[in-house]
Formats: structure tokens, sequence, C-alpha cells
């Protein structure tokens, strides 16, 4: 929990999923709160929808 207070984001439960993914070294996490997709979180927060595009543009190129 004390790396959880060093992630430089207000909501406890934010940082909490922020330090998770930090630790299970993540590529992004996908998200559809504002707060966390607006945040200075050290893993790239991308809302679902975004999400998807990249996977199905990935998905045309096969």
């Amino acid at each position: 929990m004390n790396k959880t207070m060093s992630i430089p984001i207000e909501d406890f439960e934010d940082a909490l999923v922020s330090a998770c993914a930090k630790k299970a070294e993540a590529d992004y996490i996908i998200s559809r709160d504002d707060k966390l997709l607006q945040s200075k979180s050290p893993v790239k927060v991308i809302a679902p929808k975004d999400y998807l595009k990249g996977t199905s543009r990935n998905q045309n190129k096969h």
C-alpha cells in the first residue's frame, strides 16, 4: 500500500489500479473512468473504444 501512496493520483482506488498495473508491467489500463484517463498514471490509460479501434486495425493487417 505504500507504493500506492507514491502514485501521483488523488483517488485512492485509481492509484491502486495504477500501482497494480505498474507492478504487473502492464502495457496499459483500459478504463472509462474520466479521472483515471486524465491522471498521471505511470501506465498508459486508454478508453475501451480506443482499445477496440487499435485491435481492429491490427486484425486487418493479418
